[in-house]
């Protein structure tokens, strides 16, 4: 059994779901000092469970004995929703994967990656540590041209180190523990797959390649266009969603008056009887600020906060998920009723709140 963790005062704010682990969620997060109007933008990555806390202190022992401008910082840890979180420094960029799938690397672009790479491994080296999972995900490249090595040591909540096969020396799939030139390998496996994507020369020895200004200059302009149209098609979705919001509204005025018009038919006619045959929808407004993904009767609606029309009088069972975990109930709005869930709602430990209203 593991311990048990109480939250303590949370003071960020969750801004964007950043991705998802095995055993944890990162989110990019605004620490802010209101007294004196400091604020500053960070990583947490947040445990799913408070049961591991083995996991979060060895990440913890990891961080903060790592002092590299090639390895992400460690800034502290918190309590968040009764969870282990680490605070991280938040890098302004992509992963080396997003990289390669969004522009062609140059054999310089690539050398300079490694040569970043091989300099984070070796002040590892030099803590006594060693990254142990190398791989597409967890090499990152900032705005500036820089790399930076992230999750190094992590280990799985039986004690496992989490590997990727695809990379990942010999040894380490044989069950030793991983090392210096195990993580070189695993570096050298990852150049050489990204050499054969683009018919580049294939790299020899990483000990050879030597850095590049130029090539980190033009590195930092491919993740800067990346996030710039990474940025447009999130606009562009958000355009299509404020659309389709704007044409149910209008669907749903026009079904009132539709239904109002039946309505003075039937005085008229004195067939009152018509318009319980007129369909009238309700509403649910989810306005949280926990990130919180939201699905509906199996359609999934992405992030909160969000608003969505309902069939009334008819079950709808609602599913959420976070980093604070998993929550489901089920609904039966009335007619023309307008339902507004906030933070409170989804930390409760009763699930039919939402019938109690």
């Amino acid at each position: 059994m593991g311990e048990t963790i109480y939250a303590t005062p949370l003071g960020y704010e969750l801004v964007e779901f950043l991705g998802e682990g095995l055993n944890s969620c990162v989110y990019r997060a605004i620490k802010k000092t209101e007294r004196f109007g400091v604020s500053q933008s960070v990583a947490i990555k947040i445990l799913k469970s408070e049961k591991l806390v083995d996991v979060w202190r060895n990440e913890v022992e990891r961080l903060s004995a790592v002092r590299s401008r090639n390895c992400v910082g460690f800034l502290g840890w918190e309590i968040i929703y009764n969870k282990p979180a680490l605070i991280l420094e938040y890098v302004e960029g992509i992963t080396l994967e997003d990289l390669c799938d969004g522009a062609k690397l140059s054999r310089p672009e690539l050398d300079e990656i490694l040569v970043q790479a091989a300099a984070g491994l070796a002040d590892l080296n030099k803590s006594r540590l060693s990254h142990g999972d190398l791989n597409l995900h967890n090499i990152m490249i900032d705005v500036g041209g820089a790399v930076k090595l992230v999750d190094f040591g992590v280990v799985g909540e039986h004690g496992g180190l989490m590997t990727t096969p695809r990379f990942a020396a010999p040894s380490i799939l044989a069950g030793e523990k991983p090392n210096h030139q195990t993580d070189i390998y695993s570096l050298r496996s990852i150049g050489v797959d990204i050499a054969r994507k683009y018919n580049l020369q294939i790299v020899d020895s990483i000990d050879a390649l030597i850095s590049n200004e130029m090539a980190k200059n033009s590195l930092a302009r491919k993740v800067k266009l990346i996030l710039e149209q990474k940025v447009k098609r999130q606009g562009l979705t958000q355009k299509i969603s404020d659309i389709r919001r704007v044409m149910k509204d209008f669907g749903y005025w026009v079904r009132v008056t539709m239904a109002l018009g039946v309505f003075c038919v039937s005085l008229a006619s004195r067939g009152d009887w018509l318009i319980n045959y007129t369909k009238v929808e309700a509403m649910i407004s989810i306005r949280t600020k926990n990130w919180l993904h939201i699905n509906i009767d199996g359609r999934d609606l992405g992030y909160a906060p969000l608003d969505v029309f309902l069939t009334s009088n008819k079950q709808a069972e609602l599913k959420w998920f976070s980093a604070n975990g998993r929550g489901q109930t089920t609904l039966t709005p009335a007619a023309g009723q307008h339902i507004v869930l906030g933070d409170e709602d989804f930390l409760r430990e009763k699930k039919d709140f939402i019938n109690e209203r």
